[in-house]
C-alpha cells in the first residue's frame, strides 16, 4: 500500500507540473521517497528500521531528483528530526 501511495504521489506531481502549476518537485519527491523506505523496512522486520528507511528514501530520492546533495540532506534532516521527536515521547 505504501508503494502505491508513493507512486500515486509521483503521478499527481507529474500531472501538476504538466498542467503548469507553480511549485517545485523537491518536497513531493521527499514525501514519495520516505514511504518507499517504510515499505521496504516492513519487508525486513529484523533489521534496523531507521537505517533502512533512510537508505531507501535517500537512494530513491537521488534517483528521482538526480541531485545527491539536495536529496540526501533533506531526507536525512526530515527523518532524523522525526526520530528525535518520537524518542522523546
Amino acid at each position: 500500500m505504501l508503494l502505491g501511495l508513493a507512486a500515486l504521489k509521483l503521478f499527481f506531481l507529474d500531472v501538476c507540473l504538466w498542467g503548469s502549476w507553480t511549485g517545485g518537485n523537491i518536497f513531493p519527491i521527499v514525501f514519495a521517497a520516505l514511504p518507499n523506505g517504510f515499505a521496504i523496512a516492513q519487508l525486513l522486520p529484523t533489521n534496523d528500521t531507521t537505517l533502512i528507511v533512510m537508505l531507501v528514501g535517500i537512494s530513491s530520492g537521488i534517483g528521482l531528483l538526480g541531485n545527491i546533495w539536495l536529496e540526501s540532506s533533506s531526507v536525512s534532516y526530515t527523518h532524523l528530526r522525526a526520530h528525535e521527536t518520537s524518542a522523546h515521547l
